[in-house]
């Protein structure tokens, strides 16, 4: 097939050459030139037979202003592709201009109802009609078409393989009849394959990444205006069809968790990873251990997992015969990524058990795992507990003989880097297969091989393992939920179930917000008039905030809203440009929305009006298409800094200083010998208002439900106890006072914000402090300091003290990386203990708000000082109510796994923060795209 390839090419280089265009084979398709400025909806409205009932005929829609971009795209293409793809660079050149603009959908009746995907037409364009072909075409890196009939069922690398099949693409490129353009990832199991329509292209790039992902989507976005691929190209691969197979699209791969929380078969892990933002819970039980796992995938690359495994032939003491309950141990698993699969090349992963717990259960493991359609199989060689049967020596003794020994590793305090241990000792080879059941793809039969003898120390010989083959199958219940049988070590019965979730693509329809204000055309009166205190209350409506000031122009219009800051600031912000549209004088260019919190201007949203409503009222040309607005400090003379001439609610004595509510609260302790540890009480909050930036807060608590009695563990600290009273706090009064403060907010600077704050700050504490925060807008770094003097509360939570006192404080850098959405925070100070040192804080934050974090801290405090868990660590996942409830409002949900609560590295836990205040300054808070993009 590739001699064949070669042999063809020279046809196709001197078509280029020499200006032949596909055109001139192109199929004969009705051409209708446009005289007139009117919508493509009202052009078929005056043209009835040019659309009849059960049409399919594909339309497309020539611009003549995209012409000239269009040909500038073709030829940088040619210039890139020429010096190592002649033949493909020579049939980019012989393709034609055309103009096109791919639409979302062409129908007249559905075009008149969406006006934001419907077209103004003008003098020089064309519509063409095309019979809708009965083929795909297939463009392969040689330059030449490869023609196969179009299979409804078939996918998209059915046509690959009819072609040549030897070829394997990873990443391929599917350019449909209407111009949308869809990346094809053959290697993304996880997800369904997308299906390729009659007519329609497809660009197979070649699998040594001679040609860069950027080019070919350049590639793909030129075909797109090619419109349905031709059958009658006269240099096509060969000269008869080639029939694809029909046959279902390639199903996703499933992925389900081992008996350890990690994707995996039974006991041991594969080289799969679940999507990236997929958080879930395991529970498996198989005598004598329980696992209780949660796990996190931040990354396609990165999985975490971490939890309990419970030993029913052990009690939790200072030896076996103590305690009253049986033994936890706490650990946390990563699992990494070093490649992914490719047409002959397995998925490889390297993965750590156990790293930073006790020791007892310390894995270090490689797995490859390759798939065959329904099959997926998986060999590893594993390191300590998962490779206790040592069949083989050591590979990396081959580097250094200190790999050949694996030294006894057991931390009673735990929370420490086993690294001394790490990939050293004898190992064991481990794999086996996964089926998924074609008939019934909700059904996962496994087979493994086990690399542990169950003869280590860990397991004292309390195991006996009659065999080294482990069978289970899994059940899908349902999207979100795996149950889990098998016969495990040839005399066990194992049991378990999965929760699994896309946290990421959470969401919710707002059906209780206010229906949006419609969006008129440009230069289209206002069929009502609207007085200003109409235009106030539907903006208050809208936002979900007070407006403060409105200032009106002849050319701009600016509104001043307080306390309207929900992080993602794009759909409040047209939320708000939709009214002030609607009532604002036909002059009015621009108009600013300036965003204050708490009295203070913490940015602006300038935007062009023209420009804003004609992305909502009418289908842009990628020529016209810009960005509407723009984000910026609040100037010294900025009309938002002056009193409203249209409103000012201070000057109308408007202003409600106080509010009120009531509401629930939930406090945790997760990750303790305890286990699960809650309080559920009811809270009554309110807020005045002393002036703008000043006022007083204040939450009383009375505890509903909790089990902070069975709170029995206390671990010795050689520290003052500045956290580990917390039982105290949780139980010592029903109602309690858990804060009462008053906070000032104010500007140093365009740039510079401070923060003052003084009382009962949080249960534990009470003081003042001061905090500065430099943070320009739109940038990815900040920089804060914040000084804190405080004393113990009592236990009861209400006024009085006890004896410590302490001055803690932090400088904190903040660092959006801009690298896979990663928020990086440093802080370096001293704590509540008195003690000096760092914290890291990296997280995740997906575009829907949720985010996956873990933190540590390190201090001057040994980890014989510190105790259990030998420093301060924890994993986190935060969950806008955005995502959950039925209408726009802020906050967050925090679930914080900590293996113990401890002295050392603890922070004062501030109710305000100039970081969370200054939102608005966010890059992300306006990161969409500014309109639709095919």
């Amino acid at each position: 097939m590739k001699h064949v390839f070669a042999a063809r090419r020279a046809p196709i280089l001197w078509a280029g050459l020499l200006g032949v265009s596909w055109a001139a084979c192109a199929d004969t398709a009705q051409t209708h030139a446009i005289s007139q400025t009117e919508r493509l909806s009202a052009w078929f409205e005056r043209h009835p037979s040019a659309q009849p009932p059960g049409d399919i005929a594909s339309w497309a829609w020539h611009a003549a202003s995209e012409r000239g971009g269009q040909a500038v795209l073709q030829r940088e293409l040619a210039e890139v592709l020429a010096p190592s793809h002649s033949a493909l660079a020579g049939f980019v050149r012989s393709l034609p201009v055309t103009g096109r603009v791919a639409l979302p959908l062409v129908d007249g009746r559905w075009l008149q109802t969406n006006p934001s995907a419907d077209p103004i037409l003008r003098e020089g364009d064309t519509l063409v009609r095309h019979a809708r072909p009965a083929d795909v075409a297939v463009l392969l890196p040689t330059g030449h078409v490869c023609r196969v009939a179009h299979q409804p069922a078939a996918s998209w690398l059915a046509y690959v393989r009819a072609c040549d099949p030897s070829v394997a693409p990873a990443l391929s490129w599917l350019i449909q009849p209407d111009g949308q353009v869809v990346t094809a990832d053959a290697l993304k199991r996880y997800t369904a394959q997308p299906v390729l329509a009659p007519g329609g292209w497809l660009w197979v790039p070649p699998g040594d990444g001679a040609i860069a992902p950027a080019v070919s989507n350049r590639l793909a976005q030129f075909l797109a205006t090619q419109g349905p691929a031709d059958p009658a190209y006269p240099w096509t691969l060969r000269d008869r069809r080639i029939a694809a197979e029909p046959g279902l699209p390639d199903a996703p791969l499933p992925t389900s968790v081992n008996d350890w929380g990690t994707v995996g078969l039974l006991q041991t892990p594969t080289a799969r990873m679940e999507p990236a933002g997929t958080a879930g819970l395991m529970f498996g039980r198989v005598l004598p251990y329980a696992h209780l796992k949660a796990r996190l995938q931040p990354f396609d690359w990165l999985s975490v997992s971490f939890g309990y495994v419970s030993a029913s032939d052990r009690l939790y003491g200072a030896a076996d015969d103590e305690g009253d309950r049986s033994y936890v141990d706490k650990s946390a698993d990563v699992k990494l990524r070093l490649w992914r699969e490719a047409a002959w090349r397995p998925q490889v992963v390297v993965g750590l058990r156990d790293l930073i717990g006790t020791g007892l259960f310390a894995s270090e493991y490689v797995v490859a795992s390759k798939a065959f359609g329904n099959l997926d199989l998986s060999l590893g060689l594993a390191w300590g507990y998962l490779g206790s049967r040592g069949q083989f020596r050591n590979p990396l003794g081959l580097v250094s003989s200190r790999f050949d020994e694996r030294p006894v590793i057991h931390s009673e305090s735990g929370g420490t880097l086993n690294s001394k241990g790490y990939f050293r000792g004898r190992t064991a080879l481990f794999g086996g297969i996964q089926y998924q059941l074609p008939s019934h793809p909700s059904w996962l039969l496994k087979l493994e091989y086990d690399g542990n003898d169950y003869r280590s120390p860990t397991d004292r010989g309390n195991i006996q393992a009659a065999s080294p083959w482990n069978v289970g199958v899994v059940y899908r219940a349902r999207s979100w939920l795996d149950l889990t049988v098998g016969f495990e070590r040839g005399n066990q019965i194992m049991f378990g179930f999965s929760l699994h979730e896309r946290m990421n693509r959470l969401d919710m329809i707002k059906f209780l917000d206010p229906p949006r204000v419609p969006v008129r055309p440009v230069g289209v009166a206002s069929g009502q008039a609207h007085s200003v205190s109409d235009t106030v209350a539907e903006l208050e409506r809208q936002a979900g905030a007070a407006v403060k000031r409105m200032h009106g122009g002849d050319v701009r219009w600016t509104l001043v809203l307080d306390g309207a800051d929900r992080g993602d600031q794009r759909p409040l912000v047209d939320k708000v440009v939709a009214v002030a549209h609607r009532d604002a004088p036909a002059t009015v260019q621009t108009i600013r929305v300036a965003l204050e919190e708490r009295g203070v201007p913490v940015a602006e949203v300038a935007v062009d009006r023209t420009r804003w409503a004609r992305e909502r009222t009418e289908f842009l040309r990628p020529s016209e298409r810009q960005t509407d607005r723009v984000t910026r400090p609040v100037a010294a003379g900025d009309p938002a800094r002056q009193p409203g001439n249209l409103y000012d609610r201070d000057a109308a004595g408007l202003w409600q200083r106080g509010r009120a509510g009531l509401g629930l609260n939930y406090t945790q302790s997760l990750g303790g010998p305890d286990g699960l540890l809650f309080s559920l009480g009811a809270v009554a909050q309110g807020e005045y208002r002393l002036r703008d930036d000043l006022w007083a807060t204040g939450v009383l608590q009375l505890r509903l439900l909790d089990n902070y009695d069975k709170f029995d563990y206390t671990a010795p600290s050689n520290l003052p106890r500045v956290r580990t009273f917390i039982r105290e706090y949780q139980t010592d009064r029903r109602v309690t006072v858990p804060v009462a403060q008053v906070t000032h907010f104010g500007e140093a600077g365009q740039n510079h914000f401070y923060l003052a704050y003084g009382g009962l700050l949080e249960s534990m504490y009470a003081g003042a402090g001061v905090e500065y925060l430099y943070r320009p807008v739109g940038s990815r770094w900040a920089v804060g300091v914040d000084v804190n003097r405080v004393q113990q509360r009592e236990f009861s939570q209400g006024l009085g003290l006890r004896d410590y006192k302490v001055t803690t404080g932090h400088t904190t850098l903040y660092w959006d990386t801009g690298f896979e959405d990663v928020l990086l925070r440093l802080s370096a100070g001293r704590y509540l203990a008195g003690d000096v040192g760092i914290t890291v804080d990296a997280s995740r934050v997906f575009a829907n708000g949720v985010r996956f974090g873990a933190y540590a801290t390190k201090t001057d405090v040994s980890a014989a000082q510190f105790g259990e868990g030998s420093f301060d660590k924890g994993i986190y996942v935060s969950i806008p109510f955005d995502v959950m409830l039925p209408r726009t409002g802020g906050g967050a949900a925090t679930i914080t796994y900590a293996p113990l609560i401890r002295d050392g590295g603890a922070r004062l836990s501030r109710r305000f923060t100039l970081y969370d205040l200054t939102r608005s300054r966010d890059p992300r808070a306006d990161s969409a795209a500014s309109s639709w993009q095919p």
